[in-house]
């Protein structure tokens, strides 16, 4: 039994002294497996001098000292760029406390990129966070009297980086000049790059490279213009696709609610002013009878503070005013309110200016600046020279209850009254219609004399200065074919142009317009006849 166990010793011991010592403790797998490792004085990581494998060849039999005593407290190498993620150590500290040795990472314009006291040197990997762009690797004994071995060394690249996933939600808000974007996080995504067009579907230009944080305001807008973003999210491993595009317009924001609106009564006219806002471009005005509304517009494009609103009639009116400009329409202002008491008055109205012996006028007889008049008893007077009376033509809704008959001064009455509550009068209307023919040249004159009116509660009569009065000149007549006198001729071309259009005839040769009408009819022969039965000058066919 104990040749047997003695066998087994022999055996190891002849194993170990076959097999190096460096293959029993062998470091592989790192980026200064077998390079030469620098030493310096002083902390340099400059002078490529004293280099040195034995912390890289992977045998631990072999080391470098770290020591002020000996010269050399600093060991360093250049590495191809990398990022780096573990490292490895197998050191002695002797007499150095675990706290005076450094590691420390350099990029290629040898900025510090990393440092830390590299407590655990017992050769089991040491994993960090990535440190991206490492050139240099420094170790580093800042104790100034006790060095310390070090036999293995070496670091370890993190494994390859996938570039991170498309960001999502992401979105866009107009505001004044600017805006704004937001989005959510993406895992394993250092930064985010925004890009931007005025196009739809780009082509997009980098905005914001490098944007740590997943909001970003773009204040390099011009208001009223519509932007189109893309974003992408970037890490070690690259870009990734881009997001969904989002738009949005920046604009002015809309303006405030004008202030300070005050409505005044000046002769039958409603004076409005209120104060200016900033930003407005324009003011919309809007009007009701009543008090809150609704409303409705009365201009729509004021550049001043003050407006006159025209021809209103009788009652109480409510006012409000926006303000106006790209970014969107104000709120009401204050309302404001005025009342327009007119007086009220009884209007005669002829359309026509000029007509002809023999026309038939027509006078409309109507009610201005009322409320809710239901009966009217009124008088018109004509110039019976010039005029006869020949009736009225009644309006719907409205009727003449007595029965008018002209005296012998030419003088009218009408008693009237409408015909259920919605024909009251408010404002201005028509209600009957006076019709005369004309008789003789002249200037004809049509006058409402007197006037009384009634609501459901009261009566009242109109001033003289309330009743009106129109008029309309009276062309004396001429001959069709302008000879003179009305002759068996002027009947024969009338029936010539018989039903046609009275313009077809040449109106420097011929007058076949004789009543009036657009079309030579029969009431244009009777009345040459009647002419020439009237003309005692003209020889009949006896």
């Amino acid at each position: 039994m104990l040749k047997k166990f003695i066998a087994v010793i022999l055996f190891a011991l002849t194993i170990l002294l076959v097999v190096p010592l460096s293959s029993a403790f062998a470091y592989t797998g790192g980026i200064l497996e077998g390079n030469l490792m620098y030493n310096g004085k002083s902390g340099d990581t400059t002078s490529q001098t004293n280099g040195t494998k034995n912390m890289t060849d992977g045998n631990l039999s072999t080391s470098s000292t770290l020591s002020y005593s000996g010269g050399y407290n600093t060991s360093w190498a250049l590495i191809t760029v990398s990022t780096i993620d573990s490292y490895q150590l197998k050191m002695n500290y002797l007499s150095v406390p675990t706290n005076a040795i450094y590691l420390k990472f350099y990029d290629i314009s040898d900025n510090e990129l990393y440092s830390t006291n590299v407590l655990n040197g017992s050769g089991v990997k040491v994993n960090i966070a990535p440190v991206p762009n490492v050139k240099k690797v420094v170790l580093i004994n800042t104790n100034a009297s006790n060095g310390a071995y070090i036999y293995e060394f070496d670091i370890f690249v993190a494994a390859a980086t996938l570039p991170p996933t498309v960001p999502l939600r992401l979105s866009a808000v107009g505001g004044n000049a600017k805006v704004d974007l937001n989005w959510t996080s993406v895992q394993g995504a250092t930064s985010y790059n925004i890009k931007r067009s005025t196009i739809a579907g780009g082509p997009y230009t980098n905005i914001g490279l490098n944007v740590a944080m997943t909001t970003y305001t773009d204040t390099t807008v011009t208001n009223g213009t519509k932007y189109y973003y893309i974003l992408t999210a970037v890490n070690d491993g690259g870009e990734s696709a881009n997001s969904q595009e989002v738009s949005a317009t920046p604009q002015v924001p809309p303006p405030s609610a004008p202030t300070n609106l005050t409505a005044t009564t000046v002769n039958n006219q409603v004076y409005l002013t209120w104060d200016s806002v900033t930003n407005a471009t324009y003011y919309v005005l809007e009007r009701s009878t009543n008090a809150g509304g609704p409303y409705s517009s009365i201009y729509n494009s004021v550049t001043s503070t003050t407006y006159t609103d025209l021809n209103l009639t009788n009652g109480t009116y409510y006012y409000v005013v926006h303000a106006v400009n790209s970014g969107g329409v104000s709120g009401n202002s204050n309302e404001a309110s005025a009342t327009i008491q007119l007086d009220p008055q009884l209007k005669i109205t002829i359309a026509e200016e000029k007509v002809k012996v023999g026309q038939e006028v027509i006078a409309n007889v109507s009610l201005k600046n009322v409320s809710n008049i239901y009966a009217e008893d009124f008088s018109v007077g004509f110039d019976k020279n010039l005029f006869d009376y020949v009736g009225f033509e009644q309006v719907p809704g409205y009727k003449v209850y007595n029965t008018p008959v002209a005296n012998q001064n030419g003088v009218v009455r009408f008693i009237v009254s409408s015909q259920g509550q919605q024909y009251g009068i408010t404002g201005e209307k028509t209600f009957v219609k006076l019709k005369l023919k004309a008789k003789a040249p002249g200037t004809g004159k049509v006058d409402a004399l007197k006037c009384r009116i009634a609501d459901i509660d009261k009566e009242f009569d109109l001033t003289e200065q309330s009743c009106g009065e129109d008029s309309v000149v009276i062309e004396g007549f001429q001959d069709v074919n302008k000879s003179g006198e009305y002759t068996l001729v002027d009947l024969a071309i009338d029936a010539y142009y018989y039903g046609q259009l009275a313009s077809n005839a040449d109106p420097v040769k011929y007058n076949v317009n004789q009543a009036g009408d657009e079309y030579v009819a029969d009431d244009d022969l009777v009345f040459i006849v009647n002419q020439m039965l009237a003309n005692a000058n003209y020889a009949s066919n006896k």
